[in-house]
């Protein structure tokens, strides 16, 4: 996966946050290329505790079926360097072809620009489950 996100803007004295996240994936399991395009809210509800959704569209590049996506994670900060966080990821496509992933997570800050981020959660299919592994090295200017 390449991905990329900007910042549109911040409110509620920069409590919320929001932005735009574009990225491209591939899908080994049926050898599909994907755009991702997803608008990104956030909240900072307390010093530990905030939230982040995504709300877009996947599109396949060989022509497939177009699905809506909605993700919705909740994180809390545990240490100066150190978050935990629960991942939900939704699909679903006009045919009703449906899917969640849920997947526990945790995120290291490795200095001023880099973080990693990590997980192993549950992948719920219409006809399959299977574990789901992440694993996410992250820039940021």
């Amino acid at each position: 996966t390449v991905a990329s996100q900007v910042t549109l803007g911040t409110a509620d004295r920069g409590r919320f946050i929001h932005g735009v996240q574009a990225r491209v994936e591939r899908d080994d399991d049926d050898s599909t290329t994907e755009l991702v395009a997803l608008w990104v809210p956030g909240y900072r509800f307390s010093r530990v505790w905030s939230a982040v959704g995504m709300v877009g569209l996947r599109v396949p590049l060989d022509g497939g079926k177009t699905q809506l996506v909605f993700d919705a994670t909740v994180f809390a900060e545990v240490g100066a360097r150190a978050v935990l966080g629960l991942e939900a990821n939704y699909r679903a496509d006009d045919r009703r072809s449906e899917s969640l992933n849920l997947v526990p997570q945790a995120h290291l800050r490795l200095g001023t620009h880099f973080s990693l981020q990590g997980g192993v959660g549950l992948f719920l299919g219409a006809d399959s489950a299977r574990t789901e592994v992440i694993l996410r090295v992250i820039y940021g200017f």
